[in-house]
C-alpha cells in the first residue's frame, strides 16, 4: 500500500512539475520574441529588451550555447530548473503528508525554505563567478593589447602600431578568443592601416597565454576561414 501511494505521489509530482515547466517554457519563448520584436531599426530597444537579452546572453554564456541556439536552449534550461524544483517540492510535500506525523505541515515549510535558500545560493554563485570573470577579462584585454603591439606578424602588416581595439564573442564563461583591430602608420609615418586579427587564449594552470590564430578581412569575422 505504501509503495502504491509513493508511485502515485511520484506521478502527481511529475504531472504538476511538467505543467509548470511547460508554462514557464512558453512564457519565456513569448517574452524572448517580444523583446526581439521591440528592437527598432536603428538598433535601439526598450529596457525590457535589454534585460531579456541579458538573461539570454548570461545563461547561454555559461551553458556554452551559440547565439543562434540561445532562445530555445535558454528557455529549455530554465523550464528544466523549474521542473526539478517543483517536482522535488511536490514530492516531498506529498511524502510528508502521507505520514501520520503531526508536524508534517511545518516540515513542508522547512523543505520549501530549504529549496528557496538553495536557489538563492545558486544565484549568488553565478553573480560572483560573473564578477570574477569580468575582472579576469579586464586584465586579459591589457595583456592582449601588449601581445599584439609586440607581435612580429602584426607589426609586419600594419607598421608602427598606434591603437589596438578589442572585441570578443563571449559564448562561454570566458572568451576563447579576442578579435583585435590594430591600427598603424605606414613606413613614411603618414596615413594609417588597419588589420583584423583573431587572438586565441588558453588558460592552463590559471595563466593566460595568447597566440595569433589568423588575420581576417574585416571586424565582423570572428572565426578563421
Amino acid at each position: 500500500m505504501a509503495q502504491e501511494k509513493f508511485k502515485k505521489s511520484v506521478l502527481i509530482a511529475l504531472f504538476i512539475a511538467g505543467k509548470y515547466a511547460f508554462i514557464v517554457f512558453v512564457c519565456l519563448l513569448i517574452s524572448f520574441f517580444v523583446a526581439a520584436a521591440c528592437v527598432m531599426g536603428d538598433g535601439t530597444a526598450p529596457k525590457y529588451s535589454h534585460i531579456t537579452f541579458a538573461i539570454i546572453e548570461y545563461t547561454a554564456r555559461y551553458l556554452g550555447f551559440s547565439d543562434n541556439e540561445s532562445f530555445l536552449t535558454v528557455a529549455i534550461f530554465w523550464a528544466s530548473i523549474v521542473f526539478i524544483l517543483v517536482f522535488v517540492f511536490i514530492l516531498l510535500k506529498r511524502i510528508v503528508s502521507l505520514s501520520d506525523d503531526k508536524y508534517s505541515e511545518s516540515r513542508t515549510k522547512q523543505y520549501g525554505a530549504f529549496i528557496f535558500v538553495g536557489i538563492f545560493c545558486m544565484v549568488c554563485y553565478f553573480l560572483y563567478t560573473d564578477r570574477q570573470n569580468n575582472m579576469v577579462m579586464k586584465k586579459e584585454k591589457q595583456l592582449v593589447i601588449n601581445f599584439v603591439k609586440h607581435n612580429e606578424e602584426v607589426i609586419q602588416k600594419v607598421g608602427d602600431i598606434t591603437d589596438v581595439f578589442i572585441s570578443y564573442r563571449r559564448d562561454h564563461a570566458l572568451p576563447g578568443s579576442y578579435l583585435v583591430n590594430a591600427h598603424g602608420l605606414n613606413n613614411r609615418g603618414e596615413g594609417s592601416k588597419v588589420v583584423y586579427a583573431i587572438i586565441n587564449v588558453s588558460r592552463k594552470e590559471g595563466v593566460a597565454r595568447f597566440t595569433l590564430a589568423c588575420f581576417t578581412s574585416d571586424a565582423f569575422h570572428d572565426k578563421c576561414e
